[in-house]
């Protein structure tokens, strides 16, 4: 009888100890549970930051689009602008020649005993189907060259008495379309300026929203994603937004705009951040 009472407080010592164990099993899945649930909030959170990262990627991506095609679409009345430029630079070359070899009465019927015609005269006289003068000056120097050629030209005729009213006047004309045309030369150089300091002040932005981006899928991957990857996803992401806006572009301008390549991307980027970084030290805007 004894033997039996033994073995019964044996089996309930063993019974207490699996329900000891239960009791630990059952806090630990509890807490499993508990993480469970913790790291799918997380898991939410984290796609709706990513889901909020595409957003802004392709909203900064739609901003600098829309100001490429701005300066694109004014580029090209630039080109026209140039181009028309040239063609009446030429025009009024052959204008002012032909004025020059005009050749006006001499008040006195005596033969000058010196030639006092200057060597420039001499070019001034060539046939109007010699080249312009113009062609192959840059536009900066366009002003000094046609005040020069004036300056030869009322020297000439002071140094010969010429009678030369309507000479005078084709001269005031010409002259006045030729300043006419440095001041369109001088503007279109200030638009390019301005186009060039567009372009540097978009690198500048784009760089640091780039650089806020990274940081932010960095921070928020929770340490799982390193630089060089978030690097990755950035530059996969925006290849294939940029890509996209320019194909629309394409069909809405009828410019065929090539694709941008990754490493073309990359390149870029690290270009524009080396702008960002100077202009931060050097503190320009």
């Amino acid at each position: 009888m004894s033997s039996e009472l033994e073995l019964l407080k044996q089996r309930i010592t063993e019974l207490e100890a699996e329900n000891v164990e239960i009791a630990e099993l059952k806090k630990e899945n509890a807490e499993l549970r508990k993480e469970n649930t913790d790291f799918r909030m997380k898991f939410a959170n984290f796609e709706a930051e990513r889901a909020e990262l595409k957003r802004k990627i392709a909203e900064t991506l739609r901003m600098t689009e829309e100001e490429r095609t701005r300066r694109d679409a004014e580029n090209v009345k630039l080109r026209a602008t140039i181009e028309e430029l040239r063609k009446n630079n030429t025009k009024e070359s052959a204008s002012f020649n032909s004025v020059a070899d005009q050749v006006p009465t001499v008040t006195h019927h005596e033969k000058p005993l010196v030639d006092t015609s200057l060597p420039e005269d001499k070019e001034m006289d060539a046939p109007a189907k010699s080249k312009s003068p113009f062609q192959h000056i840059p536009k900066r120097k366009c002003l000094k060259i046609s005040t020069r050629s004036l300056s030869h030209a009322i020297a000439r005729h002071r140094k010969k008495r010429y009678v030369a009213n309507s000479d005078k006047s084709s001269i005031d004309e010409a002259s006045q379309h030729l300043a006419q045309l440095c001041d369109k030369a001088f503007d279109a150089e200030d638009k390019a300026n301005r186009a060039n300091q567009e372009e540097i002040l978009c690198w500048y932005l784009y760089a640091k929203d780039f650089i806020i981006q990274l940081n932010g899928i960095i921070e928020s991957s929770g340490g799982k994603f390193g630089e060089k990857k978030a690097r990755g996803l950035l530059y996969d992401s925006i290849t294939k937004q940029l890509n996209l806006l320019r194909k629309q572009r394409s069909q809405e301008t009828g410019l065929q705009l090539r694709d941008v390549s990754r490493d073309s991307l990359r390149k870029k980027t690290q270009r524009a951040e080396k702008v960002y970084k100077f202009i931060e030290q050097v503190g320009l805007w």
